[in-house]
């Protein structure tokens, strides 16, 4: 038989689980997600370890957190040419928008508002909860154009910033030409967009 109950799971700030408690407990600045007790009730039952899980986002969802063994992370290991991913071109519904001013030399990101939406409704329930993004902010690497291997410029964008505010704007002050560059970052959203004007 299944249970209505949520139990609180604490992690720190790489996401490893370090307790889970049936009340909140504002003792110490571990963040917190609401788990089922039937997903935690191996480590209750003294069956599983919690040094041995962390949290995960999920890869379908990004709503979703998942409870996963350490050792998965093994598999995410790559070098960067085939752990990053192209940034396509303006795309209206990508969940992460990214709009280059050239001759301003400023670079805008914002977020779909469906996924801001989305996000805020998942957690609202409890002030302190962690967000659904499992990263303090988003690598964005400008590199010649198609070229991987060679950086213009990184940009990281705080993803607070994203789902709370209305985005952000970066000014940068390089003279190398960027009109043409390439955009590679980890994809922590399903899709993002890239659009350029010349203004």
């Amino acid at each position: 038989m299944t249970s209505d109950k949520k139990m609180y799971v604490y992690v720190d700030t790489n996401f490893n689980i370090k307790a889970i408690s049936p009340v909140k407990d504002d003792s110490h600045d571990y963040k917190f997600m609401l788990f089922p007790v039937d997903d935690v009730r191996v480590f209750l039952e003294g069956k599983a370890s919690l040094s041995q899980y962390k949290l995960m986002q999920d890869t379908k969802d990004i709503t979703k957190f998942n409870i996963v063994p350490k050792i998965i992370e093994i598999n995410t290991i790559r070098y960067i040419t085939s752990f990053l991913s192209p940034v396509e071109y303006k795309d209206i519904n990508a969940h992460i928008q990214i709009t280059h001013f050239t001759k301003s030399k400023k670079i805008e990101v914002r977020m779909l508002k469906k996924t801001r939406l989305d996000i805020l409704e998942k957690n609202k329930t409890e002030k302190g909860n962690i967000t659904v993004i499992s990263v303090p902010s988003l690598r964005f690497y400008f590199c010649a154009s198609e070229d991987p291997c060679f950086m213009i410029l990184s940009v990281d964008v705080s993803t607070d910033s994203l789902i709370n505010e209305w985005g952000q704007t970066i000014f940068y002050d390089i003279q190398f030409d960027m009109s043409n560059a390439t955009i590679f970052t980890k994809k922590v959203f399903p899709k993002y967009s890239y659009e350029v004007i010349d203004e």
